[in-house]
């Protein structure tokens, strides 16, 4: 039988190495500040390497219980980390899609792998998936949905319908146009995940006069 703490501990280690993390302190390798009294230093390098195997084994058991069957590509390749590279507006936008299955129904669902605590708020990432497959393989999953690794199952499906393709290619276009003109309208939203806020002008960063203004 296979040891999934043993696979995850092997894995880990060998993208450590091939993405420089074992270079990084590993007091200050996080994927979240936040600290318990469980877990003072946050989830820094070493608790990922303890508990992300409990993610993968979550995922496992999920699959196997659920009906979901990963769905193979026209030109049949399995739906894993999906690499499509669509053109909207003229623009090429890549997409790495984690996954695209059939749902117990038997319905196209695209489904996004998230370790964080919350859900995400909004169906856009799924519904750019969406266009992106539209235009790649002329088929539109009607379906998505959030893989949350720390409830061990799927947020409700979303009706991706409801972003059809045509408003991803005004966004892409609108996009274009803010681009052009020199207009950047920041998102603060995700400051506190941000590792460059010292470098913001919207912060207030100690750093940001060194950068100049955006051309």
């Amino acid at each position: 039988m296979v040891d999934v703490k043993d696979l995850w501990v092997k894995a880990w280690k060998e993208e450590a190495e091939a993405r420089g993390y074992d270079k990084i302190n590993k007091a200050d390798f996080r994927q979240s500040t936040r600290t318990t009294k469980a877990n003072p230093d946050g989830e820094n390098y070493d608790w990922w390497l303890q508990n992300g195997y409990g993610f993968v084994e979550a995922w496992i058991s999920w699959k196997k219980n659920s009906g979901w069957k990963v769905w193979t590509t026209p030109d049949n390749k399995p739906a894993i980390e999906l690499d499509l590279k669509p053109k909207f507006d003229d623009t090429e936008v890549k997409m790495v899609i984690d996954r695209v299955m059939v749902n117990a129904d038997g319905e196209l669902t695209i489904v996004d792998l998230k370790t964080g605590r919350n859900t995400p708020s909004s169906d856009l990432q799924l519904a750019f998936y969406a266009a992106g497959m539209e235009q790649s393989f002329g088929i539109r999953p009607r379906w998505g949905a959030y893989w949350m690794a720390r409830q061990g199952g799927t947020s409700g499906l979303l009706d991706l319908d409801e972003v059809p393709t045509s408003t991803i290619e005004h966004l892409v276009k609108e996009f274009n146009r803010a681009r052009r003109s020199n207009l950047f309208v920041p998102n603060m939203t995700h400051c506190k995940l941000c590792d460059r806020k010292q470098y913001c002008k919207w912060r207030n960063g100690s750093l940001a006069h060194t950068i100049g203004e955006t051309k």
